[in-house]
Order: C-alpha cells, then structure tokens, then sequence
C-alpha cells in the first residue's frame, strides 16, 4: 500500500512540473505573441544574414528570432522560463492575483529538484511529503502565471472560447 501511494505521489509531482513548465513557456510564447517588442532585448545581438534582410520586413526578421529564442526556451530550465516570464510581466513585490498563494521560487526549486530526484530513480518510491498540497501549490502557480500576463497586458480567457460548439442536431 506505501509503495503505491509513493508511486502515485511520485506520478502526482511529475505531472505538475510538466504542468507548471509547460504554463510557464506558453505564457512567454503569449507575450512574445502580443508584445513582441518586449523581447527584443533577447533578439538585439541575434545574426541575421544579408539576403533576409534585403527580403524581409523588420516584423518578419524579428519574428523569426523571436521563434528562434522561444525554441531553445521551450528546452530550458522552469527557472529560466519563469524568468524570462517575469522580466516581461515585472509584478510587484509581493503581488499575487488570488488570495491565500504567494509565489515563492524557492519552492519551486525545491519542487523541481524533486522531479529530477524522481525522474533520476533517486527519489523513486520513497515518501513524499504533502504531495496534494505540492500539487495544489503548483497548480495555483499556473494561474499565477495566467495573472501576470493579465497584470502587463490585461489579456484575459474568453470564456466564450472556451465553449465547445454544439452540434447539428
């Protein structure tokens, strides 16, 4: 019974580190998307040949290398991404869009570090403690990410869009 509920545990960690990475850079992707010129400080020194230049538009060059740094960001680190989401959300100290969540980058070091631990077989079926309150935290910090993009750029979901359309009948 231990051994599965460390398993399930386990499970239960890896699913929200890919949760919260897989947040992280869509929301960088969303701001590139929206503001690309607040990434163009990670595009200033990008190589772009002579022969683009002469055919492409200043929009298409700079999207391009944006699609080249977003790239190698989607294979970075969670820190890295959530980084780089900050740099261009840049919330205020303490700020947070719910009540009762601080976001603590420790924490998710700390979580991180265990999904590696877990991955590596190191921490593989041992006890984990407090993984539902672990996945909470994590799943609320998915939608912190989703208010720091608010917060910059008041881009909110469209529950409307959200609808699946109804059928023919």
């Amino acid at each position: 019974m231990e051994t599965s509920i460390n398993s399930l545990n386990a499970a239960t960690i890896l699913f929200a580190h890919s949760m919260v990475d897989g947040a992280a850079f869509d929301y960088c992707r969303v701001t590139a998307l929206h503001a690309p010129q607040d990434w163009e400080s990670d595009i200033l020194n990008k190589q772009v040949p002579l022969a683009v230049v002469r055919g492409a538009s200043f929009e298409e060059i700079r999207l391009s290398k944006l699609d080249e740094v977003l790239d190698d960001l989607e294979m970075k680190s969670l820190r890295e991404k959530i980084d780089r989401l900050h740099a261009r959300c840049q919330p205020p100290k303490g700020w947070s869009p719910m009540t009762g969540y601080a976001f603590d980058l420790e924490r998710i070091i700390k979580l991180d570090k265990l999904r590696q631990d877990i991955v590596h077989g190191e921490a593989l079926g041992q006890t984990i403690a407090n993984a539902d309150d672990e996945f909470d935290y994590m799943n609320r910090t998915c939608m912190y990410f989703m208010g720091l993009v608010n917060l910059k750029y008041n881009l909110k979901i469209d529950p409307q869009s959200a609808l699946i359309p109804k059928s023919g009948n």
